[in-house]
């Protein structure tokens, strides 16, 4: 609190705050928000696992044989979900809203199509990977694509993450930038005098005419506004 009030009286007007106040509506949204989520997480899977009967749970070849299934499905939803996105980003909208929800889905459409392309990743280069380096190094592509269920989830989180992380730090460096740049622009003097005012960083108040006088007689002022 002492550092965000900090910032405010420095770039902005004058606060000062004693003490923080947590509102229970905040917190009970939260709360359900996060239950909600939870129980939308695991419907599915707690619906797979009621119909599946118990001897084909301890078959681990099932699983895959699912997953390998599945994987076209998913990654047709995964496209219709980036065109969806495309075609919000297309839409003539200056909403906050429409873009992270374009965001959101193409996020969504990536994680889709990533267990297919680990399938045709450890495929198309067998022949290959086994000339060059072996058959161990073949073994080691079947072993990811015959544990789709487990590699496709783990390479679809990873790149999520890497995605994520490359999208914060473009962000951040642009931000910076962006200021850089106008900081250059409409700072173009090497120093700035204002009168101290109590209500707001950006003052109103002129200074002192006698003050102005004695700026006129200090060596090395070529100008001033």
């Amino acid at each position: 609190v002492g550092l965000v009030a900090q910032t405010i009286n420095d770039l902005y007007f004058v606060v000062s705050v004693s003490e923080l106040t947590l509102a229970p509506l905040p917190l009970a949204k939260g709360a359900a928000l996060g239950l909600l989520a939870s129980v939308a997480a695991v419907l599915l899977p707690a619906r797979e696992a009621a119909l599946t009967p118990p001897r084909l749970t301890m078959v681990r070849s099932v699983v895959e044989a699912r997953a390998h299934t599945a994987a076209p499905r998913l990654a047709w939803a995964g496209i219709g979900l980036i065109l969806l996105a495309l075609l919000l980003l297309w839409l003539p909208s200056r909403s906050l809203t429409v873009a992270f929800a374009a965001l959101f889905l193409a996020l969504i459409g990536a994680t889709l199509i990533a267990p297919l392309l680990v399938h045709w990743a450890t495929q198309l280069p067998g022949a290959t990977v086994s000339r060059w380096l072996g058959p161990s190094a073949r073994l080691a592509l079947r072993g990811i694509d015959a544990a789709l269920s487990r590699t496709g989830v783990a390479i679809a989180a990873l790149m999520l993450a890497v995605a994520t992380t490359v999208g914060v730090g473009v962000m951040i460096t642009s931000f910076r930038a962006s200021v850089a740049d106008w900081l250059a622009t409409a700072l173009g003097a090497d120093f700035y005098v204002t009168a101290p005012s109590l209500k707001s960083s950006r003052t109103a108040a002129h200074l002192d005419p006698a003050l102005v006088a004695r700026l006129h007689t200090v060596p090395g002022v070529r100008a001033f506004t």
